[in-house]
């Protein structure tokens, strides 16, 4: 007998260690169940995927980027003015697409059309819709957008796609024209406050010119701009794209510039000219004169006073070239937004291209749902994933014991004999050796069964030459008394936890009465 002191425990902690193998053998004792029930969800399966509507995929492409041409303006000068240039990101730019001020008139035409099919549509949510329905998105590293949409009626398909293609054409329009008016306000804007600011710069070049005789004969200064010959190319050459030659001449003769040189004023130029006769006169005299001659100091005296009468202070000569430098740079800065300004308004004037379909709307070949071969392969694995789960669990609710190393591991017993279908007409002599090693007295000895029919047929040659008696487990307690000797016959799969708990406790008080138990395997 094992140790006396051994504990026997059948709560959940000590089972609670997955044997892979004992697993294994748990299913293939449930085999039944789990094809039954694979079986089952297999017809279901079928019946579900041949019973539901399909649903089909619709696509078009669209190409959201606009046209050179059409961004003539957007490239001519205002860039260096930071306007009319879009910002957006594709993530901006999508998230636009899919908002309800493009998609809602689509959104409401779904609905009118589901009314009409019956459905209820109270519940229907634009975002939930955008969300379940179609697939809006940017072709990684292009600016071509795909659209996608799912429903189970093709012509409702192509439909809708046709309807969203015409809304993002308009609104790609609808934007051009937008961005058009917006910079044409903003131009117009700033052409009137430059226009102001132009006019009071050349008013105080020109007045600080007037006093100083530092302009022409009239006392005005004419400005040069360097640039002014590269701006005029580059007008002349995007109106040309625009009008194809038309109304040039007369922008050219409303924006052209002065090219006049800066000059000095007319009476310091008189001056020079009797500065250089003088000391001509004073070069010719002084080869026939003596230097004390009267006629030289005299001619010698006006060189020296017509020299200093030129000489200008630095401070007016700084002030008139900052003065003249902001003078051309507001003009230069006025002709460009004035150029700019008549480019837009031609542009206003004309028809936006409307983003540019690659691919026509059309039905994808192989509907999107259902997938019989995904939907047939998903429903094999979850029927047998919880008949798997259920046989297990089954076989754990009932108690009973199928594995001889649970038995063994569970009982306080020795084991003196482990049978099997194969070796059964052996029990006899096996029985009447265990027997007479043991020194069991036959007529005291009593065979505890726990499963009736198996253990008859097994005992029915060994009880016919022996005097030992069979009893149930059930009535084991009536019985104790009765007897000496008990050895214990479990059968697999006939022994629950809770009645090798109960046999645990009578060995522990009748220690000398329990001898061993015999292990069959049926």
């Amino acid at each position: 007998m094992k140790q006396e002191n051994r504990e026997f425990y059948l709560n959940e902690e000590s089972n609670s260690e997955l044997d892979l193998k004992g697993i294994l053998r748990t299913l293939l004792r449930g085999k039944k169940s789990i094809i039954i029930i694979n079986f089952i969800s297999i017809i279901l399966g079928l019946v579900y995927v041949y019973s539901v509507k399909p649903v089909w995929q619709g696509t078009f492409e669209i190409v959201v980027s606009k046209d050179e041409k059409d961004n003539t303006f957007n490239n001519f000068n205002l860039a260096q003015l930071d306007i009319g240039a879009s910002s957006n990101t594709d993530e901006t730019q999508k998230y636009i697409l899919k908002s309800e001020s493009v998609l809602m008139p689509v959104f409401d035409y779904v609905k009118k059309e589901y009314k009409y099919k019956g459905e209820d549509v109270t519940k229907m949510d634009f975002k939930q819709w955008i969300k379940d329905d179609l697939n809006i998105d940017f072709e990684k590293g292009t600016s071509i957008l795909y659209v996608k949409y799912k429903n189970t009626d093709k012509d409702f398909i192509i439909n809708v796609l046709n309807m969203i293609s015409k809304k993002y054409k308009d609104y790609s329009r609808k934007e051009q024209q937008k961005t058009t008016a917006n910079t044409r306000a903003y131009l117009e804007d700033q052409k009137k406050l430059i226009q102001i600011q132009s006019d009071a710069s050349q008013k105080e070049f020109n007045k600080f010119s007037i006093e100083n005789g530092l302009g022409n004969i009239d006392g005005f200064v004419g400005l040069s701009n360097s640039n002014n010959s590269l701006q005029k190319n580059q007008f002349n050459s995007v109106l040309n794209d625009l009008t194809g030659g038309n109304q040039i001449s007369n922008l050219n003769k409303i924006n052209s510039l002065s090219n006049r040189e800066e000059i000095a004023g007319q009476r310091y130029k008189n001056q020079f000219n009797k500065l250089e006769i003088y000391e001509a006169e004073y070069v010719d005299l002084s080869s026939k004169l003596k230097p004390n001659s009267e006629v030289l100091k005299e001619l010698k005296i006006k060189i020296d006073n017509l020299k200093n009468s030129l000489k200008r202070p630095n401070e007016i000569l700084l002030e008139f070239k900052r003065l003249s430098k902001i003078a051309q740079r507001d003009e230069s800065l006025l002709n460009q937004i004035s150029e700019t300004l008549e480019i837009v308004k031609i542009e206003q004037n004309r028809i936006p291209n409307a983003w540019e379909l690659i691919s026509t709307p059309q039905i994808d070949r192989k509907k999107i749902f259902p997938n019989k071969k995904n939907i047939m392969i998903l429903v094999l694995i979850i029927s047998t994933f919880i008949s798997s789960l259920w046989v297990y669990f089954k076989e754990k609710s009932t108690g009973l014991i199928y594995e001889f190393e649970e038995i063994n591991e569970n009982i306080l017993l020795n084991c003196c004999l482990s049978l099997d279908k194969k070796h059964l007409k052996l029990a006899p002599t096996l029985f009447k050796k265990i027997i007479s090693e043991e020194k069991i007295n036959t007529d005291k000895l009593a065979i505890v069964i726990f499963e009736k029919e198996f253990s008859l047929d097994f005992l029915k040659e060994v009880t016919e030459k022996n005097s030992f008696k069979i009893i149930e487990f059930i009535d084991f307690d009536k019985n104790i008394d009765n007897y000496d000797s008990f050895i214990f016959l479990i059968n697999k799969g006939k022994v629950t936890r809770s009645d090798l708990g109960l046999l645990n406790k009578y060995s522990n008080v009748f220690k000398d009465k329990f001898n061993s138990w015999i292990y069959v395997d049926n």
